[in-house]
């Protein structure tokens, strides 16, 4: 018992390296990005749809730029999102 269970915590943060080093996907880091929206509207009382997924795409190798349609508080709104990630932690804006 003891073997297996130090075998699976060695796999384990085989398999944790590995992710981190990868970095995030493109298709990962909207979906963080747009769930972190979403929650900021929601934590100001704004009723939040999501029309059409935030898309982003590859501007440089730490630059990208999407778009996605939501209805905050039933006003349907396009919104341009800038980001800059390093594959590990990102930050964005909205113009």
């Amino acid at each position: 018992m003891k073997r297996e269970k130090i075998i699976f915590l060695l796999v384990s943060g085989l398999l944790v390296t590995v992710l981190v080093s990868c970095g995030m996907s493109t298709k990962d880091l909207a979906k963080e990005v747009q769930r972190t929206y979403v929650k900021q509207w929601q934590d100001k009382g704004l009723q939040v749809k999501v029309t059409e997924d935030l898309i982003l795409v590859k501007k440089s190798k730490t630059e990208y730029t999407g778009i996605m349609t939501v209805s905050l508080d039933g006003d349907s709104e396009r919104v341009t999102v800038n980001v800059v990630s390093d594959g590990k932690a990102w930050t964005s804006k909205i113009e």
